[in-house]
């Protein structure tokens, strides 16, 4: 479990496949939430941003919409946007537990570029009261 907070994974359907070949069999089948998020991970892993970020608000069930919100937040930390990435991650209300520790560790992360060494500390802190074996 702890190594799905940190890698980034892609859904089983494209993990065997690459690049042309992985788009062409996902856009073979029906368009879904599945497959959605699956091409908005691959051009995010290809650095086509506005592409995945396009396909992922297209995303009709929440616990990928909030999956995707946390990867553009994390993208937006990237590029130095702090406030941005600050009110994205803020904003989402988790439908589970996985969501709620992903968006700690990406505040944490956040703080941690702007060091900001007491919000760090209080993230940290919440991690361990709320998941103290991850």
């Amino acid at each position: 479990m702890k190594n799905d907070f940190r890698n980034k994974t892609f859904h089983q359907t494209v993990v065997n496949c690459t690049g042309y070949e992985a788009i062409k069999k996902l856009t073979e089948k029906a368009i879904d939430d599945d497959i959605l998020y699956s091409l908005g991970e691959l051009y995010y892993a290809a650095g086509d941003y506005d592409a995945a970020f396009y396909k992922w608000r297209q995303l009709e069930t929440l616990k990928f919409t909030q999956w995707a919100e946390i990867h553009e937040a994390n993208h937006y930390v990237e590029q130095n946007e702090f406030a941005l990435a600050q009110n994205m991650l803020l904003y989402i209300e988790p439908v589970d537990h996985t969501i709620t520790i992903e968006i700690y560790w990406s505040l944490a992360n956040l703080y941690k570029r702007q060091t900001d060494h007491e919000n760090l500390l209080q993230v940290y802190h919440t991690l361990i009261n709320i998941a103290p074996g991850d």
